[in-house]
Order: structure tokens, then sequence, then C-alpha cells
């Protein structure tokens, strides 16, 4: 995704128009337009302004690959968890089992109803992909194979856009 078309993204997450993101930064409607089609590259000023309004890093809107988090421990994978947690807020529910907590038994809940909506929904899709796979396997008429891997490809499609939503926290 270019620049131009995470501007475009943002914008309409935050239903915003062009019109309303340019008086909001600070920015021409005209540049606004150009930046979204591609036509002109902005500035690291504007990036910044742009980012501020939409309520996201201006990073976000830079070519920052997941690739580039590196997490290969437990300290790495600790360590993103306390950034959403001082970031997000997090309650957890456990049982206890003499006197000590079940660790199989933790769940995490983020402070953030959007967030928490969001893993919802990731879990329901998960539960409807698991359940497609399985229905998958044991059909053997081929009209309903093509429409479960129509569901499961529009699934899939599902789940790319809502890991780029970058929705207000």
């Amino acid at each position: 995704m270019t620049i131009g078309e995470k501007i475009q993204f943002y914008r309409k997450a935050n239903k915003l128009t062009q019109k309303e993101l340019s008086e909001l930064s600070g920015i021409s409607e005209i540049s606004i337009r150009k930046y979204e089609a591609g036509d002109r590259f902005p500035k690291n000023e504007q990036l910044q302004k742009i980012a501020s309004v939409l309520e996201i890093g201006g990073n976000e809107l830079l070519d920052v690959k997941l690739e580039t988090i590196k997490v290969e421990t437990v300290g790495d994978a600790m360590t993103l968890f306390y950034l959403l947690k001082e970031k997000l807020g997090v309650s957890f529910t456990y049982t206890i089992n003499r006197g000590a907590i079940d660790p199989n038994s933790i769940s995490i809940h983020f402070k953030n109803e959007k967030v928490n909506a969001c893993l919802e929904r990731i879990a329901t899709e998960e539960a409807m992909a698991a359940q497609l796979s399985n229905t998958l396997a044991k059909s053997k008429n081929e009209t309903d194979k093509a429409q479960l891997l129509t569901d499961k490809f529009l699934l899939d499609l599902t789940k790319d856009e809502l890991t780029g939503s970058k929705e207000k926290l």
C-alpha cells in the first residue's frame, strides 16, 4: 500500500472527507488529493500533521514492514505485551487452584472496547474458518466445496482488512 493509499484508507476509516482532513491538518485540500492520488509525496512535517489528525503514528504512513519487528524470544514478546499494557490498559481473569493462579486459565482483556471488539471478530473468524475447513474436508459435493472455498476467501479478506485497520483507539 502506498503512502497515498494509506492516507486515504485512514481518512475514510475516520469518516473524514479530504476537505475535513485538510481543515483539521492545515494542509491544502489540493495537496491532500495529490498525496492520495500519488502525484505528490508529503514531506515529513505534512505526514506528522496528517498522522496527528488521523490519530496514528507517523511511521504508519511509511513503509514499515512487520518483518522488521523481531519477536524471537519470550522477552521480545513480553516487551510488546508491556507496551500494549501501557498504551491500552489490561485486566486479567483467572482461576486460583491450591492458592496459586492456574496459568492455563489466564485471560487478558484490554480496557479498550474497540480493541476487544476486534479480538472478538478475530476469534469469530477463526472459529468460522475452522468450521469451514472441517465441513470442506467432509463435503463430497463440488458446488458445496466451491461455496465453502469462497467463504474461506472472504474470511481471509476480512482478516486482511482488520489487520490493516487504523481505527481510533
